[in-house]
């Protein structure tokens, strides 16, 4: 199991939806695995292991769960469960595990951002915002959706660098998707690199000839450069 380290805590969706919709915090028990990453076990409301043990990498680690230094409980003994062989798992069960991981990352994703806009350890936020578009553990294509909904608001909060980052990580779940292409072009843009943009504008209409947005876009650039030329050589000239 590794060193123990302590009890920490995650935030997962409540039963209820819409205007009653809540988190609701687990505990778990964690080691330090050191190189395999940490093991985490679930807690119930005495603080008793619910569940074996399981391994989790080091970044999914790091943005999803919070110390509880204030709470004292201990192992009695060390699960052996999480070196055990996986059983085979149902295509309901994957569903949902992917379906707690993304409840997992938006919730912390919205607590981080509260904390920028409180002014709270302002470095540290932003890299754990930055982390999160790392996270390996429990990602499947599907999560696309949720990494380009993240650049999205980022970019509108602006914060470029970092929307850029989950931009980036939209494209590698889909390499051929034209939309996370022409995202990423919008990025760019912002942080001046017009030859970036326009490759990922050009790629975008390779996928998908009738993005008329890409091509209204790429057409903007365009003119936005031949004024910068024209402005320079004017500049020269006087």
């Amino acid at each position: 199991m590794g060193n123990f380290v302590g009890v920490y805590s995650t935030f997962t969706q409540g039963p209820q939806e819409g205007r009653d919709a809540g988190k609701q915090k687990r505990y778990w028990f964690v080691w330090d695995s050191e190189d395999a990453g940490y093991s985490v076990q679930a807690l119930d409301g005495a603080f008793q292991p619910m569940d074996e043990a399981l391994v989790v990498d080091p970044v999914t680690f790091r943005v999803s769960f919070s110390a509880e230094p204030s709470i004292l409980a201990v192992p009695v003994f060390a699960a052996s469960a999480c070196r055990a062989p996986a059983a085979a798992v149902t295509p309901e069960q994957s569903a949902a595990a992917r379906t707690e991981m993304e409840v997992l990352l938006r919730a912390r994703f919205g607590t981080l951002l509260l904390k920028v806009r409180r002014g709270d350890d302002v470095p540290g936020t932003l890299k754990a915002l930055r982390d999160i578009a790392e996270v390996e553990e429990g990602i499947v294509p599907e999560h696309k959706f949720m990494f380009a909904e993240f650049g999205i608001i980022l970019r509108k909060r602006k914060l470029p660098e970092i929307a850029l980052a989950h931009a980036r990580r939209v494209l590698a779940l889909s390499p051929g998707d034209s939309h996370a292409h022409f995202n990423i072009a919008r990025i760019y843009h912002i942080l001046g690199k017009l030859g970036d943009a326009e490759q990922h504008l050009l790629t975008a209409l390779e996928f998908s000839p009738d993005l008329e947005d890409a091509r209204k876009f790429l057409a903007y650039i365009g003119k936005e450069r031949r004024k910068t030329e024209f402005d320079a050589r004017r500049t020269r000239h006087r």
